[in-house]
């Protein structure tokens, strides 16, 4: 395989990558929001949240540590969130104490 048609297919899946992302943005542009998409939209981010809460709390074990460090992660992934409005940053930091926590307490 010669190092010609490499750039050629990289050269080729990055256009086609650029096409299909603008052309999204065209044919939709005109188009009314839907109002089941605007529901979506607003309230889906919590529902997603509210779901990894209950899976995380599922796993966790009640018996040994009470539950103490995620109740204390989840508190953590709340007051961040409420206080900067960033998910990343809320689930990142929370991620990250919940690991110090178990690794050098729990």
């Amino acid at each position: 395989m010669s190092s010609s048609y490499l750039y050629l297919s990289i050269f080729l899946c990055a256009v086609f990558t650029f096409l299909t992302r603008i052309l999204a943005f065209l044919v939709f542009s005109k188009v009314k929001p839907n109002p089941t998409m605007n529901y979506l939209k607003r309230h889906l981010p919590v529902m997603i949240m509210t779901i990894l809460i209950f899976y995380a709390l599922s796993a966790a074990e009640w018996n040994n540590t009470k539950g103490i460090p995620e109740i204390l992660t989840i508190a953590l992934a709340a007051l961040l969130h409420l206080k900067m409005k960033n998910a990343l940053i809320s689930i990142f930091s929370s991620t990250i104490f919940y690991m110090i926590l178990m690794q050098t307490i729990y």
